[in-house]
């Protein structure tokens, strides 16, 4: 078995940190644009070349404001992978978008023969949403 993440763990290393933050958080009653979300877009931004940041509250927001950032035409077929949640293609579905499900391989990932079928011969893709695995999260 593959454990991909002890909560326990983690908390017990941060302890200190996590605490207080979320008193904090308590304490002042702001729970969405608070500092803390400017102090951490702010950290990802330095990390990153001073990149323009965006905090979502969810994955399939995030989706959804990346696709609505591609000013795709309305209507375009965008790819996803058949096994996903199912949040993938409503993002699509709420941008305005029409996803195309493309099987996936024997690791679980889209099959990229499958993906050029769909480009090349099937539908016109716009934008793929793609899940990507290196050797590094194999081990």
């Amino acid at each position: 078995m593959i454990n991909f993440y002890n909560v326990q763990e983690q908390y017990a290393d941060c302890k200190a940190e996590i605490d207080h933050a979320v008193q904090g958080v308590m304490a002042g009653g702001q729970f969405f644009q608070a500092d803390y979300n400017v102090q951490l877009a702010n950290i990802i931004s330095n990390r990153y070349g001073y990149a323009n940041v965006q905090l979502t509250s969810s994955c399939t927001a995030a989706l959804h404001a990346s696709l609505l950032a591609l000013k795709l035409p309305a209507n375009s077929n965008v790819a996803v992978p058949a096994l996903t949640y199912v949040a993938t293609a409503q993002a699509v579905i709420a941008a305005g978008h029409n996803p195309v499900f493309i099987d996936v391989d024997k690791q679980w990932l889209m099959d990229v023969n499958d993906l050029y079928w769909a480009m090349y011969r099937e539908h016109k893709i716009a934008a793929v949403i793609a899940v990507t695995c290196t050797d590094k999260a194999l081990t």
